[in-house]
């Protein structure tokens, strides 16, 4: 599939990336149906990595290069079996934070 990769200050580049093997406990795969560049994105291009980890995300474990794009919306194509509050077909929106559950 393709993705817009940001590598490092303007240097940003659409590339084929592999599809997701497998989901993990309660996740869901999705489609992309729109997708806009933030404030925070023009920043990472323009003088980054800034938010960007250049180091293995303590949390995520994403490094870069790091897929941009994370205001859209979305079709869910496939959810993990034993997730009860999204089906598949569900439209979402993406909320981008992702923070320990346990902290």
């Amino acid at each position: 599939m393709k993705a817009v990769r940001f590598y490092a200050k303007e240097d940003v580049r659409v590339e084929d990336v592999p599809s997701p093997a497998a989901l993990g406990d309660s996740q869901v795969l999705i489609k992309p149906l729109t997708c806009g560049i933030c404030g925070t994105d023009l920043h990472e291009f323009a003088g980054g990595p800034i938010v960007t980890p250049a180091t293995r995300h303590k949390f995520t474990g994403a490094t870069l290069p790091q897929i941009l794009g994370h205001e859209f919306s979305a079709e869910v194509v496939e959810t993990e079996r034993n997730l009860k509050r999204v089906n598949k077909g569900n439209r979402i929106s993406i909320q981008p934070l992702v923070m320990p559950l346990d902290d």
